[in-house]
């Protein structure tokens, strides 16, 4: 809880909005904390937050964390970003030769516009999301691009992964800001999204803000979490999955995965 400690003591400084999602919605929902077999802390900020967020955290995070985000670190093959453990690990194997950021983390995804599917507004939006997954990608592309069989696309996967970094920073911030704040939609879309899915939710969901609990601690979520946790997971959000999916989706108690609570990453880098 202490990296959640963290994000908290800096939003509730700066008046950043913030709510528990994904897993953690469910598990504070469900559980009134951790899922049982899961590990990781999701949250949604709004955009402008989110920013705000990180441009905070280059001056007031404490000793012991680190923020995560592709514009500091092109090795960082996710979208959104994160704060982290400096002492600690949760390395796959596959991915040692990727000098990424490889700390127990929180995961911080933001809320931005997503206008509907077939509308003008959202083949620019189909772009962005398109242009920033592949720039995020860069250093997956130059690990994964050996193993490629079709010439072509061992090519592509080449080129993609040698962009020199100013270039692909400098073009991953454009399509960032687009993305997250509009490209001329953002005032009259009904829809927001975050990233990985793009599933779009209604924003009225989040109008306001209540407390539950997670974890003996009262945290915020969203008004309309149940119709939130129906969009996640189905109407049967609070049934429990059958037991061959009740995994940890961190990879804790993997073999595939390193993790320590108490060495860092830097050490298992190759």
């Amino acid at each position: 809880m202490g990296i959640l400690h963290e994000f908290k003591r800096i939003c509730e400084e700066n008046g950043l909005t913030w709510w528990l999602a994904y897993g953690s919605l469910l598990g504070a929902i469900r559980h009134k904390g951790f899922i049982p077999w899961d590990d990781d802390i999701d949250v949604l900020m709004p955009a402008e937050d989110y920013m705000r967020f990180r441009e905070l955290c280059r001056t007031e995070l404490s000793d012991g964390f680190y923020l995560q985000v592709h514009e500091d670190n092109p090795c960082n093959f996710i979208p959104w970003q994160r704060i982290g453990v400096t002492s600690s690990t949760s390395l796959p194997h596959e991915y040692v030769d990727i000098h990424a950021e490889w700390g127990v983390c929180l995961d911080i995804f933001p809320l931005f516009p997503c206008p509907e599917k077939g509308s003008e507004d959202r083949h620019r939006f189909d772009f962005a999301v398109t242009a920033i997954d592949r720039l995020t990608a860069k250093y997956l592309y130059r690990h994964e691009g050996r193993t490629q069989k079709s010439f072509l696309r061992k090519l592509y996967y080449q080129v993609m992964g040698h962009v020199p970094d100013c270039l692909n920073v400098a073009f991953w911030r454009r399509m960032e800001k687009k993305l997250l704040f509009g490209i001329g939609y953002e005032e009259k879309c009904p829809a927001l999204t975050s990233f990985d899915d793009y599933t779009r939710y209604p924003r009225d969901l989040f109008s306001d803000t209540v407390m539950v609990e997670f974890e003996g601690e009262w945290l915020p979520v969203p008004a309309g979490y149940e119709s939130l946790l129906a969009i996640y997971y189905g109407e049967d959000w609070m049934e429990l999955p059958p037991e061959e999916k009740r995994v940890c989706h961190s990879g804790g108690g993997s073999d595939e995965v390193i993790v320590s609570l108490t060495e860092p990453y830097e050490q298992y880098l190759k």
